[in-house]
């Protein structure tokens, strides 16, 4: 049966996954622009959040704190798997594509960012566009082993934890509104909006809690329909995947509207994920049936043996 993680076991995990965090964003900070030690660290921060789990597990005495499991359960969970990729994928490209039509001269099909590298290497426009298409399908599956990091720590034991307490809806708008306010330190950066917007940071702060909390809405939904985190990190990764390929047919101009899109983390082009989530959330039936009851045993509530850890 899974530990209970109690306030203090909460609060110790949300002091581990923000200190280590913050940390290490404050060393790549001091570190000069596209260093790539930096960019390395900023890899590494997704895995602080499972650090800060690990760390927790430790200290309870190595009771089981997570209430989904961490077995990938291919064959059974196909489903999920494909659910968590093309929906994810859906929502970011529904994004991308309401940002462009709101702001079209900030459509550039040239792939500006990759224009020196495409004439360098004799790579026709046409290939470089397949290649990214095809970045859309393995991508997500790279980045999911980096994304199960941050996974164990905000579906895996916060959400969980919460969960256990209050009814779905708030529990989602909590974790979301944390693991937003994690992202500070590198959003001050200007790592997702950079620093030119007006508003700056308030607005880019904000986005961020947004996004996280449709996100975060969306990622729970698949972790309980699942019972396990693994579909939830490739969603995570396509998310990231998705994000990151939108950015490169942006023009010069749209660098000043990054804070509204065209990557899924933007304020305009993260409203197709905001409507998911909300729809997920009223379709109370597509949760457990204890959607607004409170205290519920066990998260995943589809008769899966929680993770040791």
């Amino acid at each position: 049966m899974t530990h209970r993680p109690g306030g203090r076991e909460m609060g110790g995990y949300l002091l581990l996954s923000y200190g280590t965090a913050w940390g290490i964003w404050l060393m790549c900070g001091m570190m000069p622009p596209g260093a790539v030690t930096a960019q390395l660290l900023n890899t590494v921060v997704m895995w602080t959040p499972a650090l800060a789990v690990w760390l927790m597990w430790l200290a309870g005495r190595r009771r089981p704190v997570l209430s989904f499991s961490m077995r990938p359960a291919l064959r059974r969970n196909w489903k999920w798997y494909l659910a968590a990729w093309a929906l994810s994928l859906a929502a970011a490209v529904l994004g991308a594509l309401l940002y462009f039509g709101v702001y079209p001269r900030d459509f550039d099909s040239t792939l500006p960012a990759l224009a020196p590298m495409m004439e360098q290497a004799g790579i026709s426009r046409g290939t470089a566009v397949s290649l990214l298409l095809g970045v859309l399908v393995y991508g997500p599956v790279i980045n999911l082993f980096f994304a199960i990091g941050e996974e164990i720590g905000w579906r895996g034991f916060l959400y969980p934890a919460l969960r256990q307490r209050m009814s779905t809806l708030p529990a989602c708008l909590l974790v979301g509104a944390i693991w937003g306010l994690w992202h500070t330190p590198i959003n001050l950066m200007g790592h997702n909006y950079g620093t030119s917007y007006p508003g700056f940071p308030w607005l880019g702060i904000l986005g961020m809690c947004l996004f996280t909390t449709s996100a975060g809405t969306f990622l729970a939904w698949l972790s309980e329909r699942s019972g396990s985190l693994w579909p939830t990190a490739l969603a995570h990764g396509t998310i990231n995947a998705a994000a990151q390929v939108a950015l490169l047919f942006r023009g010069a101009e749209g660098a000043v509207r990054q804070i509204w899109g065209p990557a899924v983390t933007g304020i305009l082009a993260g409203m197709p994920m905001l409507v998911l989530s909300a729809v997920l959330l009223v379709r109370k039936g597509s949760w457990r049936k204890s959607w607004w009851s409170r205290g519920s045993r066990s998260p995943s509530g589809r008769g899966r043996s929680p993770s040791r850890i």
